[in-house]
């Protein structure tokens, strides 16, 4: 028989346990510390947040939340939030700008109406005609009406509402038929006007109405800027790639840093040719070519002005 003392063992399964223990103690409360520790963080970016958008609420809208390196969920957050907080500046901004804008255009006409209708009092209480001072009043409430018809007409095709009305549409037939409305008036202030187009029948989807308002539009802006003697040509080409529809003419043109803002609502550059009634009828133009799905551009025609709207590939086989 042989016999051991169990002492040693035990203590060494005593000492095991001790320290599996410990281990788990410490791992427990590591665990526990790092936790707290990013908690701790995201806390704070939590309450950077919180402040920062009161702040930008009701303080200053340019404040921008920080974004560091780590690019955690947080930081996510933090750039969607500032994203959404340039687009709020950004809108915040136009609006004002347009509001200011509207004012200073319609002071004018305002005035003048006042004006106007002073004299109306005047010629009446002295028995004279007032028909001259009438039609000015009209002349200036027109004049204010096209205003806000034409803003409250943008606002309606930017927010959809036409769909519902889109057929297909012959523009070959629309561009002759608006190329003849206009040749009696071309030709009356010496300038010719021409239409070609390389298919009798194009057709697109979309809403006529609108569709005819776009050439109009820039169809009139050249005849009204280019002087006697000027040429104004309408071309529609159709391919399997794209639909084009170009209006060009051999005016003034526009200054080349200037052509790219032509089609934003209320712009008036330093050159005549940008200082439209309302500022609004080339505006009206790139907001009936986007509900289209189209890209509008404009360019030098040297001389001239040429502006093409682009219906990419066909939808509609002719």
């Amino acid at each position: 028989m042989v016999a051991r003392s169990l002492t040693t063992l035990n203590q060494a399964l005593k000492t095991h346990w001790e320290g599996l223990l410990l281990l788990t103690l410490s791992t427990t409360a590591a665990v526990l510390g790092l936790g707290y520790y990013f908690s701790a963080q995201d806390h704070r970016k939590l309450q950077r947040i919180e402040r920062t958008l009161n702040q930008a609420f009701q303080e200053d809208i340019s404040l921008r939340l920080p974004v560091s390196d780590t690019s955690d969920l947080c930081d996510r957050i933090c750039h969607m939030i500032n994203r959404r907080l340039d687009w709020i500046s950004s809108s915040l901004n136009c609006a004002q700008s347009t509001a200011v804008t509207i004012a200073r255009d319609l002071r004018s006409p305002l005035a003048n109406g006042f004006m106007a209708l002073q004299k109306v009092y005047s010629e009446v209480e002295y028995g004279s005609d007032p028909r001259p001072s009438l039609d000015d009043l009209e002349k200036n409430l027109r004049h204010i009406r096209t205003v806000f018809d034409t803003i409250l007409r943008v606002s309606q095709i930017e927010a959809g509402g036409h769909e519902i009305s889109f057929q297909a549409v012959n523009l070959s037939a629309l561009v002759e038929n608006v190329a003849e409305a206009f040749h009696p008036v071309a030709a009356e202030a010496g300038k010719h006007i021409t239409a070609d187009y390389n298919a009798d029948t194009i057709l697109i989807r979309g809403d006529e109405d609108m569709l005819k308002r776009l050439l109009v539009n820039l169809v009139n802006n050249s005849l009204r800027f280019c002087p006697s003697g000027c040429w104004i040509r309408i071309s529609l080409t159709a391919t399997t790639e794209a639909i084009q529809l170009v209006v060009e003419d051999n005016g003034p043109g526009v200054p080349e840093p200037q052509i790219s803002q032509i089609f934003d609502a209320f712009f008036r550059g330093d050159h005549p040719r940008n200082e439209a009634r309302s500022g609004l009828g080339l505006s009206l133009v790139k907001a009936v070519a986007m509900r289209h799905g189209a890209i509008i551009t404009a360019e030098s025609n040297e001389p001239g002005l040429r502006v093409c709207v682009n219906f990419g590939k066909p939808s509609i086989a002719a």
